[in-house]
């Protein structure tokens, strides 16, 4: 069976539209939601950087 010949899910197609219809109302929300997600992968970087350079061992 392909991709497009897959049955119709109702609930599925409905949260998809709710969701859709949602995002396109809140999209200031949006923007603050990535941003924090953003900066929050920014700081698990770097302090992953920091305590990879911090536990090397000098021969």
């Amino acid at each position: 069976m392909k991709e497009t010949e897959k049955p119709h899910d109702p609930v599925r197609e409905a949260k998809r539209d709710y969701y859709r219809a949602w995002r396109a109302k809140n999209r200031e929300k949006i923007k603050a939601y990535n941003a924090r997600y953003w900066e929050k992968q920014a700081k698990k970087r770097k302090e992953r950087k920091q305590n990879d350079t911090g536990n090397e061992k000098h021969c």
